[in-house]
């Protein structure tokens, strides 16, 4: 987009019709450009553009672009690796002690969910949410129908009434997101049993502190990053629909991870016995440059996460005496927070972190622009809580049985649809081998058969390959000799 102050050729005149303190706090922020095409307005396209702009508090705005420009710098040089005894393991001999008070507290109404849905998946090929995407499985279950059908299993493993499910979209996935679920019947649900709540949004800014127009009458929105939950869970009203429920605690997930294990009541459970008020899953890195962020301490002993975006290659690759990397510990956006922790972080005025992404925008004849601009995206990080909690904890996890996320078109090198299909099949296989099952290729077993590997005992010296449709239907077990 061309910043250019340059009044158009116009039909109307509107100059008179904007507030004069809106238009002030625009123009003293630097932002008079964004009134170039005013009087090429309607009167109803004139109240849509005030109004985006009275949504804003723009001085705000241009002071977090301002000081997160350095903070990235700043904050690597402060970084210090999190020492391994910074992190708890789940030891084999307390798993089920935590999964079963995991599932009292699931069963009391004590727990729910958030998944964080708000991305498209543009990388993907495809405008449609994330959620809704078929990595290609044998059943060609979405990421949104495997969660479910999980949650539906835990549900019953529980013996609970209810587990309050709410999905966090943005303004670009909500209405496709609410759309596919009613479609889908909820994916036995029910319509009370999912909701949805909507997270903010930012104006997207030149590199020079511009915001983009994405058309005459509007600024280019992003939405204003995963961390923009804890804003969006009050502002939603969804923190006094938890309260009310008597929900005491949250596990929260970002939803393009094939693996994740919707309210895993090991880790809940693990949390409830710690007395902790926030904590995360972590497993080690692939290599230096994989796409993750990175647990960290500062110098001041409190946790932190280093996004990948702002770290650099140097930091990224450094190893220790026996060759394993410093920065290890990778964050999968997989978090357990307590009701009173997440009331608390709502009234956070948490850092701004800036993403170099491609903005719609429109050229200096208001056409739009074929080759999307480089432009700057306003995020707030989920993860810059931790260091306001009592006791953040963050527990080693399992890749293999815990992250595969979908972020690539089909043929990259990593993450991938067929990694993340690969991943579940093969996760689906050692299921049946430690069951004692003899398995013969790829397996697909429905959520609603087995959580986590559980309840296979009857497919003990049992053949199985993908011809095996009780274990892909999930309405039955009955094992075929």
């Amino acid at each position: 987009m061309v910043i250019s102050t340059q009044t158009s050729n116009h039909t109307n005149n509107h100059t008179s019709e904007i507030p004069s303190a809106l238009r002030d706090k625009y123009v003293k922020a630097g932002q008079e450009h964004i009134f170039r095409w005013i009087d090429s307005l309607d009167s109803s396209e004139l109240a849509r553009f005030l109004a985006q702009l009275e949504t804003f508090d723009i001085e705000q705005v241009m002071k977090d672009f301002k000081a997160s420009k350095d903070a990235a710098k700043e904050m690597t040089s402060r970084l210090q690796p999190a020492p391994l005894q910074a992190t708890d393991v789940i030891h084999d001999d307390d798993h089920g002690k935590f999964w079963t008070i995991g599932l009292s507290a699931i069963k009391r109404g004590k727990v729910a969910v958030v998944t964080l849905a708000g991305g498209q998946g543009t990388r993907l090929g495809s405008s449609a949410p994330k959620g809704c995407f078929n990595i290609g499985l044998p059943s060609q279950m979405s990421l949104f129908e495997m969660q479910a059908l999980r949650l539906r299993k835990l549900i019953k493993l529980a013996d609970a009434k209810e587990l309050l499910w709410y999905i966090m979209t943005s303004a670009a996935t909500h209405k496709a997101t609410v759309d596919f679920f009613t479609t889908n019947n909820f994916f036995g649900l029910g319509e009370g049993g999912v909701k949805f709540f909507k997270q903010g949004e930012l104006p997207a800014l030149t590199e020079e502190g511009k915001i983009i127009l994405k058309d005459k009458e509007s600024l280019a929105l992003s939405p204003n990053g995963n961390g923009g939950i804890y804003a969006a869970l009050k502002e939603e009203g969804v923190l006094a629909e938890l309260k009310t429920a008597g929900v005491e605690f949250v596990h929260m997930y970002c939803v393009d991870n094939a693996l994740v294990r919707i309210g895993d009541p090991t880790f809940i459970g693990a949390c409830i016995e710690k007395g902790t008020d926030c904590a995360a899953k972590t497993i080690k890195k692939t290599d230096p440059s994989e796409s993750v962020g990175v647990f960290c301490r500062r110098q001041d002993g409190k946790m932190a996460v280093a996004e990948y975006s702002e770290f650099d290659a140097n930091m990224a690759e450094k190893t220790d005496r026996d060759g394993n990397l410093v920065f290890n510990h990778a964050n999968i956006a997989n978090h357990f927070f307590s009701i009173p922790f997440l009331e608390k972080c709502a009234n956070l005025s948490l850092p701004t972190h800036l993403a170099r992404k491609k903005i719609p925008s429109i050229d200096e004849a208001g056409n739009p622009i074929k080759t999307a601009l480089m432009g700057m995206k306003l995020e707030k990080f989920i993860f810059d809580v931790f260091e306001h909690g009592e006791k953040p904890v963050v527990y080693q996890g399992d890749r293999d049985q815990e992250f595969s996320p979908l972020k690539n078109a089909a043929g990259a090198d990593c993450d991938s649809p067929d990694h993340c299909r690969k991943a579940v099949l093969d996760l689906h296989g050692k299921w049946l081998i430690q069951a004692g099952a003899i398995v013969e290729g790829e397996v697909e077993i429905s959520p609603l058969i087995s959580y986590g590997g559980e309840g296979l005992e009857a497919w003990k010296g049992k053949k199985v390959s993908g011809r095996n449709m009780e274990l892909l239907a999930g309405t039955r077990l009955s094992p075929s000799n």
